[in-house]
């Protein structure tokens, strides 16, 4: 059964960019699965993430300062239910989370940058549910204010 699943993972990837930077990456995949469930587990269920993380070079640079929590944010913002917000920043977390081992595994980014970009992580995918939630719960309820009238968050 394992093996139908990895040919049918291997059939989706021949669609994948044809660049050198792509090819480079590829290269890397045996050992980063090797090395990580997670990120073989996530590439066979989604093989798309394979191919957005190939297709912007994503594996091959860090994000600017601030980055991720506008990527993250503006995707939240987007959701049309607390489902849909589930399901993206879901999503994000299992491209991102792959993406930071990869790098790692792979040999493309230092300690420090693993943990900023997963503090990052974490921190932008609370601030945008709490914020998609707040606007809601506005919306819904109207904005609270205190007993001097100064809005209450």
């Amino acid at each position: 059964m394992a093996e139908a699943r990895w040919h049918a993972f291997a059939q989706k990837l021949k669609g994948l960019p044809q660049t050198e930077r792509a090819t480079d990456s590829l290269a890397s995949l045996v050992g980063v699965f090797a090395a990580s469930d997670f990120v073989a587990q996530a590439a066979e269920r989604h093989p798309e993430m394979v191919g957005d993380l190939l297709a912007d070079d994503a594996l091959d640079r860090r994000y600017r300062a601030g980055m991720l929590a506008r990527k993250i944010a503006k995707a939240a913002k987007a959701a049309q239910d607390e489902d849909d917000l589930k399901r993206v920043l879901r999503a994000i977390r299992r491209r991102e989370m792959a993406r930071i081992a990869w790098r790692d595994l792979a040999g493309r980014a230092d300690l420090t940058e693993v943990v900023e970009t997963l503090s990052e992580l974490a921190d932008s995918c609370i601030d945008a549910a709490l914020a998609w939630l707040t606007r809601r719960a506005y919306a819904e309820q109207g904005v609270p204010r205190g007993a001097n009238g100064n809005e209450l968050r």
